[in-house]
């Protein structure tokens, strides 16, 4: 599901989160909600901690409830993070291919995780 490209840091007054499951603070995470060819899709500013295939898998699950829950439509949803000096996306596969081909980074909303 992990895919990557080159692309600007990612910005946003937040910047970049990584964030685990088991956290109980309130955390804000930048993300984007758009809708390309009739789908809505969600791109979160976060990465897991332990940055294993399953804790993002987990992370993702949890941030795409989060933005149903706060009345976004998401048919499909990724993580955007930082390695090194790329960006690199994990989730839908079929988005995070769309993603690595060349979109940059722009937050449209900010969502509130605890």
């Amino acid at each position: 599901m992990g895919s990557s490209g080159r692309l600007p840091p990612i910005g946003g007054s937040h910047g970049h989160r990584q964030v685990e499951d088991t956290e109980v603070d309130v955390v804000q995470i930048n993300m984007a909600h758009l809708r390309e060819q009739g789908i809505d899709f969600a791109v979160f500013d976060a990465d897991a901690r332990a940055q294993t295939n399953h804790a993002r898998a987990d992370l993702l699950a949890q941030l795409t409830i989060e933005a149903r829950r706060s009345g976004l439509k998401v048919d499909k949803a990724a993580l955007a993070y930082s390695h090194g000096s790329r960006i690199e996306f994990y989730g839908t596969p079929d988005l995070v291919r769309y993603l690595a081909n060349g979109w940059t980074p722009y937050w449209t909303h900010t969502l509130t995780v605890n």
